[in-house]
């Protein structure tokens, strides 16, 4: 593709899809070579993308022929296989993920509207996350850890493994990542607050898909942090993005990652009545009453809900004989 070709936002986001899936058909099919190579191309690719929706750069200052030759090069060196979509397709690819790459034009169907079976079934079904799919593995863990937790976005893109104790069933958030620049990290920058260094306790079920997730990254070389597949951190942007494809897929409202917490502190009150000491803990508030400031509109069920658990506690039981002995007053005298 030549330099000349003037390049625009989409053209970016197709070559990123394209990548992405390129990504995950190497790693079904367990080459490592591959998914490296192509990992560092879409690494590249990701850093100038990143930049360009930050306004740091515009579509004009990079050379994004680069990227497009890199990845042409490496298909003459190695060609991705043809998927035989009659016959091929189930066992190199998932079920869900046979109807994304039907949905997305990447692959057709010899009879009907592939692309509208796609999306009928996506879309009843609500399922978004292709299974066996390292990337779309990886983006599901991340959504999940966000709104099971709480923590800030760029506390969840500093976590490590080390950060988390499997047998006491515990996060600890001690430091956030601070991005300078795109090729100047500092992961272990400080948090928002003091009282942002903390200890959350996580549910079995969070444990349960951290553990797998861990031996399943670490099958793919990569053994630090727990929010990437290369071992290098996501961008704020790309958890953005992430977010808005999958929203997109299951027709519900786009959110920004930081309303993932909002959404956890939602779940705790709505569905568990949590107290605001407990909320104000998972968050790192330095205060309650910053918890009440900006969630206390959630606690207004809780007095429906507590009058529902008033009715019928207490017992009344009536004496069989009058006991008081009243003489009468002022406005009532006894006859």
């Amino acid at each position: 593709m030549s330099q000349t070709v003037e390049i625009t936002r989409d053209d970016l986001i197709r070559f990123e899809n394209l990548l992405t899936t390129a990504i995950h058909d190497a790693a079904i099919r367990q080459d490592g070579d591959h998914t490296v190579a192509l990992s560092v191309i879409f690494a590249e690719f990701e850093a100038d993308f990143d930049n360009f929706d930050n306004g740091i750069v515009s579509l004009n200052d990079v050379a994004w022929s680069e990227h497009f030759t890199a990845y042409e090069a490496l298909l003459d060196a190695k060609p991705a296989p043809v998927i035989n979509v009659l016959t091929d397709v189930i066992s190199a690819r998932s079920v869900i993920g046979l109807f994304e790459a039907l949905r997305d034009g990447q692959i057709r169907l010899m009879f009907d509207d592939g692309q509208a079976i796609a999306e009928r079934y996506l879309a009843e079904t609500g399922i978004t996350f292709g299974g066996g799919d390292y990337y779309e593995h990886m983006s599901f863990i991340m959504i999940w850890v966000y709104f099971m937790t709480g923590i800030r976005v760029s506390e969840g893109l500093a976590l490590t493994w080390k950060d988390i104790n499997f047998k006491s069933k515990q996060l600890s958030i001690t430091h956030s990542l601070t991005r300078l620049n795109a090729d100047d990290v500092k992961v272990f920058g400080d948090l928002k607050t003091i009282s942002s260094e903390r200890i959350i306790s996580l549910d079995d079920d969070t444990i349960a898909l951290l553990k797998d997730w861990k031996t399943i990254q670490k099958a793919h070389g990569a053994h630090s942090l727990v929010m990437s597949y290369n071992d290098k951190p996501l961008y704020r942007s790309t958890v953005a993005r992430i977010i808005k494809r999958h929203a997109q897929l299951a027709h519900v409202p786009v959110i920004e990652g930081k309303e993932l917490r909002h959404s956890h502190v939602s779940y705790l009150i709505n569905e568990f009545n949590a107290d605001v000491l407990i909320v104000s803990k998972r968050l790192g508030h330095s205060d309650p009453s910053i918890s009440l400031k900006h969630y206390g509109h959630l606690w207004h069920t809780n007095d429906q809900q507590l009058t529902d658990k008033m009715t019928g506690n207490i017992q009344i039981n009536t004496a069989k004989s009058k006991l008081v002995h009243f003489n009468g007053n002022q406005h009532i005298r006894k006859k």
